[in-house]
């Protein structure tokens, strides 16, 4: 199963009065860049197999990930020579505020499909909706049939959260999300689109893509993302696996199909439909296969585009075994090597200025490692955001605060910005004890590595010199960031410890407990 895709098993519908359309799809690419050369051969093969049949290429969201410049431009131009036709916004694609995102897509010749937010005539995304690179949704004409494209961003993320002072970008909640796709479903049913597809970044389930599959009218397919599923084959029930209920009723009983590719390039979606004359879906004639990419070969010329934008891709250390993520939203609580090394950077880079404890957000560290480590791989796979890293001195009591607060919302559906630490070890819990003031404490078992333990319930105001990033600071202990000085980035931070190391090990030493 997900295996590659036979390019001479072409898509032939045979009753030529219904309309027919061939789909690529992919969804949370995450700005991946190792398998961005096979997923244009993918690309290659599904043109080649469907050479004869009206074609779209759509994403899910989440195609760009973090703030780095030189990468988001190089992925725009990609995109561009990729011939994408549109794709939804994903929270990721936030990750450097409505104006990163605005300076990213000015260049783009594909389109930016959203319904469901609000952009204040201030804000720099205003310009986009301006020259019309971002719509609610998007026309194109394949085969002498009109398709339409609307797309839609989550409403469970950082969305507009992370500029407060900037004219944020304000995302609706579900149910004026439904209404919103229903409103431009029937502006584009009066301009004679009856084939319409959704981009959705709102995540497989029943508050997301089934949700809005049963409560719209005239939606025939969502090209799913955000959940980071993965979907095959045609399903009308729960199977296995990957086997999942994608094909159910609409508001008016019409059918429409829900696919999701996974996550960071694994795989690609082919997807044949066929509509008849009112473009209702034709259930019979779905066919949707997801390829796994590692059976295409690479195609050079993207590495030598992608060379010439960011650089050459050198090796900074060798890994002596493998952490090989599969990208699910609980790994980002597990410890892994990846935040065991950075946290070990962290304390050897300031061991001469009397640091005791490193800091930092776990979900901004990403990917896996083995074999080797490359500059590509630290600056566009494990630290893409590169957050500014500091010293700043707190008390035992602004300590079990800051630890605190990155465990007091945690919800097994909604994995907020746990904190990881380095010269310490520590457990969290779903279940609080309350202190002498009646404060839900959820972090307890603190010691510091020089065998200190703190008393979450009772701490004291003994100081405690800390390295820690700028957005763990300011986002849980905030009235500490005028004592911030900051002298480092995360990405210079590992790529110095990872040339003095020449090896690492992908073993955990693990010091943390979650305790659910």
């Amino acid at each position: 199963m997900l295996n590659n895709i036979n390019v001479d098993n072409a898509f032939k519908p045979k009753n030529t009065s219904n309309a027919s359309l061939s789909v690529f799809y992919n969804n949370d690419m995450h700005g991946d860049l190792k398998r961005l050369s096979k997923l244009k051969t993918a690309k290659d093969t599904f043109d080649k197999q469907n050479a004869t049949v009206p074609t779209l290429t759509l994403f899910g969201g989440d195609t760009f990930l973090g703030v780095d410049k030189k990468r988001n431009s190089f992925l725009v131009q990609f995109l561009n020579k990729f011939k994408l036709d549109a794709t939804a916004l994903g929270n990721h694609e936030f990750s450097a505020k409505s104006k990163g995102l605005a300076e990213q897509i000015e260049k783009a010749k594909f389109k930016s499909v959203c319904t469901n937010i609000e952009v204040d005539s201030k804000n720099e995304l205003a310009k986009r909706i301006a020259d019309k690179k971002l719509v609610k949704s998007a026309t194109f004409m394949k085969g002498g049939h009109k398709f339409g494209v609307i797309g839609a961003a989550p409403v469970d993320s950082y969305i507009g959260k992370n500029e407060p002072n900037e004219n944020p970008t304000k995302v609706f909640d579900i149910d004026k999300t439904i209404k919103a796709i229903n409103e431009e479903a029937k502006e584009l049913e009066k301009q004679g689109v009856n084939k319409i597809i959704l981009c959705s970044h709102l995540g497989y389930g029943e508050n997301g893509d089934l949700k809005v599959a049963r409560e719209t009218e005239g939606v025939d397919i969502i090209i799913g993302g955000h959940s980071h599923t993965t979907i095959d084959g045609v399903n009308k029930e729960n199977k296995d696996g990957v086997n999942k209920l994608n094909l159910v009723k609409s508001k008016r009983n019409e059918p429409v199909f829900i696919t999701q590719a996974g996550a960071l390039n694994k795989y690609a979606g082919f997807l044949n439909v066929e509509f008849d004359e009112k473009g209702i879906l034709k259930e019979d004639k779905i066919q949707n296969k997801l390829v796994n990419l590692d059976c295409f070969e690479e195609t050079k010329s993207v590495n030598k585009l992608m060379e010439r934008y960011l650089g050459k891709n050198e090796v900074l250390a060798t890994v002596k075994g493998s952490y090989k993520p599969q990208g699910s939203f609980a790994e980002r609580i597990a410890p892994n090597p990846i935040h065991e090394h950075f946290g070990k950077a962290m304390l050897e880079k300031y061991k001469d200025k009397g640091v005791q404890v490193a800091l930092f957000g776990a979900p901004t560290l990403r990917g896996g490692i083995e074999d080797k480590i490359t500059t590509y791989d630290v600056k566009y796979s494990m630290l893409p955001f590169d957050s500014e890293i500091g010293i700043v001195d707190v008390t035992e009591k602004e300590l079990v605060k800051l630890l605190n607060a990155n465990w007091k919302d945690y919800h097994p559906k909604h994995i907020p910005d746990i904190c990881r630490a380095s010269g310490m070890s520590f457990s969290a819990s779903t279940q609080a004890k309350l202190n002498a003031d009646g404060e839900e404490i959820f972090v307890d078992d603190i010691k510091l590595d020089d065998n200190t333990s703190i008393d979450a319930l009772n701490p004291s105001d003994r100081k405690i010199r800390i390295a820690v990033d700028k957005y763990t600071l300011q986002t849980k202990l905030p009235e500490k960031l005028a004592d911030f000085k900051e002298d480092a980035t995360e990405q210079e931070i590992l790529i110095d410890y990872l040339k003095n190391k020449k090896e690492i090990s992908a073993e955990t030493e693990n010091k943390f407990v979650f305790k659910k």
